[in-house]
């Protein structure tokens, strides 16, 4: 009886482990957009690069479509002022752009 406890304790721990850190941010070392799954593609979670000017935002990241931008994504970066959309976003969170001085967005045609 201890032993099935035990398992069905190990069991339950792992699974729970999973299910919380599935949703975590990674990014690839060469990229400056940390992302997080989002459905059938990636959400941009958090952009770290220095780009001065207008910022393309890929349509894909790591193979993946990019569908949603997070909640302060761009915050940190104050030296954009424009970005292109990629074509297959679906969603852009409240504050994404919080902080910039943005003078134009343009949806990727």
């Amino acid at each position: 009886m201890k032993k099935s406890v035990s398992i069905l304790a190990t069991l339950f721990f792992a699974f729970v482990c999973t299910f919380l850190f599935s949703g975590a941010a990674f990014a690839d070392e060469n990229s400056p957009f940390q992302t997080a799954p989002y459905g059938d593609g990636v959400m941009i979670t958090k952009y770290d690069g220095d780009v001065s000017g207008t910022l393309v935002i890929p349509e894909k990241i790591d193979g993946k479509p990019v569908r949603c931008i997070d909640r302060k994504a761009f915050s940190s970066n104050k030296t954009l002022t424009g970005v292109v959309l990629p074509e297959g976003l679906r969603t852009i969170r409240k504050q994404a752009w919080s902080w910039l001085r943005l003078t134009t967005t343009t949806p990727l045609e």
